[in-house]
């Protein structure tokens, strides 16, 4: 699980300094008053911030959904928790364009329930993956116990 959780969070990183490199320099989204390379800052402080939330929540949530699941023995893996830390924070730069054009004035509201729904998607999809690998693991051990009776009697 802290595999998992890590790549997840490196997976946000990543992809959020690069979306804030991207909006910064390449689209020029940034205010009048501010020069470039300080809201490149404030984007990458942003970053920081989104992923200790997101990913903290991630945690949180994994965690209890894996004791009341009983998920103990085969945790998501890695590689999951990286796309998906690239996916989350690739969507997040659209969907904050998106609520600034449509509502300027619930910019923040936008950003708020995209901070949450990222930290209830996350875990609904490491949780999944997790119970699909218990699934074909319990199948797999059901499989080789069988054959090795049949073995046996013949």
């Amino acid at each position: 699980m802290a595999r998992t959780i890590t790549a997840f969070a490196f997976g946000l990183f990543c992809a959020g300094l690069f979306i804030a490199l991207i909006a910064t320099f390449v689209f020029h989204d940034v205010d009048q008053n501010q020069l470039r390379s300080e809201a490149f800052w404030g984007l990458c402080v942003e970053t920081v911030l989104f992923v200790f939330v997101v990913a903290g929540l991630t945690l949180l949530l994994t965690f209890i959904g894996e004791h009341l699941l009983r998920l103990r023995g085969s945790p998501p893996r890695a590689k999951l928790g990286f796309w998906l830390g690239v996916a989350v924070s690739t969507v997040q730069y659209p969907c904050d364009l998106a609520g600034r054009l449509l509502a300027p004035k619930l910019g923040d509201t936008f950003l708020l329930v995209y901070l949450l729904a990222a930290a209830l998607f996350s875990p609904i999809v490491l949780l999944w993956d997790s119970r699909k690998r218990s699934w074909i693991d319990s199948q797999t051990q059901v499989n080789y116990i069988g054959r090795g009776e049949n073995e046996g009697l013949r």
